[in-house]
């Protein structure tokens, strides 16, 4: 609620929040997220949402001790309405970004990126 009132008027927004939980603490995370999500107010054209988009994620590789960290997990809530809508819908990029978190690519011995 705090990220709310810090929303800027003239520009799209976008929230963040990290559970910061250990992976498979609680299989159903992003269920409660979304049922605590659905207690907001409903945005709608006349009373649009501040925020384009919000993501929920753990990531959270130091649980993982010794282990070979496998990147984490996310949840994307998007409003239909908002106030300041986006120009160029860059959640494709956002996704890939997310989805690579934590990933380290392989290198040849002469330190060329092999992928």
């Amino acid at each position: 609620m705090n990220a709310i009132d810090k929303a800027p008027i003239d520009k799209p927004y976008f929230v963040f929040i990290d559970i910061n939980a250990p992976r498979g603490a609680d299989a159903d995370w992003q269920a409660d997220v979304q049922r605590w999500m659905n207690r907001l107010p409903a945005p709608t054209e006349a009373a649009p949402d501040v925020f384009d988009a919000t993501y929920i994620t753990n990531f959270s590789p130091h649980y993982d001790a010794d282990d070979i960290s496998s990147g984490g997990t996310w949840l994307v809530v998007r409003p239909r309405y908002t106030r300041i809508p986006l120009q160029h819908d860059f959640q494709p990029e956002l996704m890939q970004a997310l989805n690579a978190y934590g990933r380290v690519p392989a290198f040849a011995e002469d330190g060329a990126l092999l992928d």
